[in-house]
């Protein structure tokens, strides 16, 4: 990852970066760093617009300096010399491609007065399913503002959060944005409707989501991350895994679930805590996130916390206090859901892990050494090693029912392998 990192905020974006001057080589007389301070929204955003035009400068400035010779690559034999230097490569060029995406979005959309009323807009009325869903239901509604020239306004999607709607002007609608005139397609609708759009694509989702929650490297929501580094782990319970205990038969009872949603398996949970300790520290601290005590995997955290003072488990805060914290960990181990939409929002340079079901076919090309990963992190697949164990998992639990065979399969030991990418 190059020093510079871009953050969308408010209707510009600004760049944190120690440059030149902050080495005591400042060749340029370009150098700050730019901070932004732990302050209420409106202040917030005020001054990430203040830097707005400078930030574009030092991006612009960085990125003409960009030299790709001196990315890490290690040359085992020369196939895997050419496909690791490929990887590198094209890591390097998404942060680039990230960064001018950004700066066309700032120019494309300008985060208005939340209190501006804006003809010819898309909107939402009304939600479709929980956060996941909303998200996923803004993205495509962005992509038709974006297909069609329409203003954006988008609502209070996170339960909790007491920001405000945000309102974008399309500058590519010129003088129709701010007239009486309509369009078939810039309409306000509740959430299900634009669930159900179709090939409905955006560029620009990122960057007006960032903006709107307030998010970019030290800051979400406008509230300061931690000083110290962390992990998390997403654990979904509370909808997959309802249930009580019958004193009467003595036996445990599901509740109505979601039959598509097996949780994962506890050993990816605990393959995580170990692989990130591998590179950071057997210290390294771990917040463990769920709803409830409800999945297996969180009863097992909850009782591990007792003893490893590295691992907090925590259940029954709110929503937009989980949210914020998930977004400024350094590392993400991720859940099955929509929900880990939210996590493309983070504007850290964090590390992902994620559990495949299929097998370890996603990691037979390309792999990154442990020194290679260090250097430009990205994700980490997990999977049961054993194919034979996996398909026994995967048949006992693909249709979720919450079933106490079905919890204790989740919760039994397996061996997971895993793979930098």
């Amino acid at each position: 990852m190059s020093d510079d990192e871009r953050i969308p905020v408010g209707s510009g974006n600004l760049i944190l970066c120690e440059t030149d001057e902050a080495a005591g080589n400042d060749k340029d007389g370009n150098g700050d760093i730019i901070e932004v301070p732990a302050a209420d929204p409106n202040e917030f955003r005020r001054t990430a617009n203040a830097f707005a035009t400078s930030s574009a400068r030092l991006s612009r400035r960085n990125t003409k300096e960009l030299n790709i010779h001196q990315l890490p690559f290690y040359v085992v034999c020369a196939s895997l010399a050419l496909v690791m230097t490929h990887k590198l490569l094209f890591r390097e060029h998404f942060v680039l491609r990230e960064q001018n995406e950004a700066m066309e979005c700032s120019d494309w959309f300008v985060h208005t007065r939340d209190d501006l009323t804006l003809n010819r807009s898309v909107g939402m009325d009304g939600f479709y399913g929980r956060l996941g869903n909303r998200l996923a239901s803004a993205e495509k509604m962005i992509g038709v503002a974006e297909k069609y020239s329409c203003n954006v306004t988008l609502p209070m999607l996170l339960d909790g959060w007491r920001g405000a709607p945000s309102r974008f002007l399309n500058m590519k609608s010129g003088d129709a944005s701010l007239s009486n005139s309509t369009s078939s397609q810039c309409v306000i609708q509740h959430g299900k409707y634009w669930w159900g759009q179709k090939n409905m694509p955006s560029k620009c989702y990122v960057s007006m989501f960032r903006s709107h929650f307030m998010i970019n490297l030290t800051h979400t929501f406008g509230r300061k991350c931690p000083t110290t580094p962390y992990g998390a782990l997403h654990v979904r319970s509370g909808d997959v895994t309802r249930g009580h205990y019958d004193s009467v038969s003595e036996t445990y009872v599901p509740n109505g679930v979601h039959h598509g949603y097996t949780p994962y398996p506890t050993s990816y949970y605990n393959s995580v805590v170990r692989e990130v300790r591998s590179r950071r520290g057997k210290d390294f601290p771990f917040k463990v996130f769920c709803d409830d005590d409800g999945n297996p995997t969180c009863g097992f955290f909850d009782k591990l916390s007792s003893v490893d003072e590295n691992i907090e488990f925590r259940t029954g805060h709110s929503l937009v206090d989980d949210v914020h914290l998930m977004l400024c960990a350094e590392d993400i181990a991720l859940s099955r859901g929509t929900f880990s939409r939210i996590f493309a929002l983070s504007a850290k340079n964090r590390t992902s892990h994620r559990f495949i079901e299929r097998s370890e076919s996603s990691c037979t090309m390309g792999n990154l050494s442990v020194a290679s990963f260090q250097e430009n992190p990205g994700q980490v697949l997990y999977w049961m090693t054993s194919p034979e164990e996996r398909k026994v998992f995967f048949n006992l639990t693909s249709f979720w029912k919450n079933t106490g065979l079905q919890r204790d399969a989740v919760n039994k030991k397996h061996k997971v392998s895993f793979c930098y990418k």
